[in-house]
């Protein structure tokens, strides 16, 4: 329902929780495709490497309380387990 009121509505800002974390790879595809045709600014919460090409800054939150902020396109995700 989230997802239908955020693309029926003009909606400025889009916070995600692993949002889509219980769907299948291909309709988390189609929905963040459908996303990223709208003008919002969308804020995502994910472990899915796959989404970072539907953002341009990725804020990655570190064990150890340290935090990195980088373009996207530079972004590499480093496999930390706690």
């Amino acid at each position: 329902m989230a997802f239908a009121r955020v693309l029926l509505k003009n909606t400025r800002y889009v916070l995600l929780d692993e949002a889509t974390s219980a769907l299948d790879h291909e309709n988390e595809e189609a929905l963040y495709q459908q996303l990223a045709s709208t003008s919002a600014t969308i804020v995502s919460v994910t472990h899915h490497q796959s989404l970072v090409k539907y953002h341009s800054l990725i804020l990655e939150l570190k064990p150890d309380g340290e935090w990195t902020l980088c373009p996207a396109a530079q972004f590499h995700l480093e496999e930390v387990l706690v």
